[in-house]
């Protein structure tokens, strides 16, 4: 199972420096470590809608409403990082606003990216991780521009490598262009999608 300090310890090992105890010392080593580790986790996270921190959750309508446009607000879950979609029987309408959805809809469900733990970590993305990680404090650490530049090549490399991987876990997910769409290319069946309208 992944850690946060082992994490760093592959990390330090890419760059080729001393592995720490806890990420919390007082070297220079571990405050590097502690002070972009999250933000590393963070950022990588967001990039692609990894299986593993992928979440589901029906939304719970807040009291009240917005100002004015909306007529419903729900809250956003405190670890999410990237919403991937809203969700209801048919198109949702809806903005973003601070850490509030705001929609007409009276109920709705996202899927969403988690700032999830390291225990649900796939080993690949522990290692890009580390990858990330490296190429986040190389500088810092050892004042080397070429390497850092090698690190961020090597990260690309294994970003696409890893992003592949977890994209090829479970059903691909089928596109169905909307009405709008299908008409602007010629292949709209009113009769049968608006009963002849």
């Amino acid at each position: 199972m992944a850690t946060k300090v082992g994490i760093a310890n592959s990390a330090l090992i890419l760059l080729g420096a001393e592995t720490i105890q806890a990420i919390t010392e007082s070297n220079k080593r571990a405050k590097l470590c502690n002070e972009m580790y999250d933000k590393s986790k963070r950022k990588l996270l967001e990039l692609h809608p990894w299986n593993f921190a992928t979440l589901r959750v029906a939304l719970a309508q807040l009291a009240g409403a917005p100002v004015y446009e909306f007529d419903n607000w729900f809250q956003i879950p405190n670890d999410c990082l990237r919403i991937l979609r809203v969700e209801n029987n048919e198109a949702v309408t809806y903005v973003i606003e601070k850490d509030k959805i705001l929609t007409n809809e009276d109920a709705i469900s996202i899927e969403y990216i988690s700032d999830i733990g390291e225990g649900y970590f796939t080993q690949t993305f522990a290692e890009l991780l580390a990858a990330r990680l490296a190429a986040d404090i190389c500088y810092a650490l050892l004042q080397s521009t070429s390497y850092a530049q090698y690190l961020e090549a090597k990260f690309d490399k294994d970003f696409a490598l890893t992003r592949s991987r977890d994209a090829q876990e479970g059903t691909a997910r089928s596109f169905n262009p909307n009405y709008f769409l299908q008409a602007r290319r010629g292949n709209f069946d009113s009769s049968s999608d608006f009963g002849g309208f």
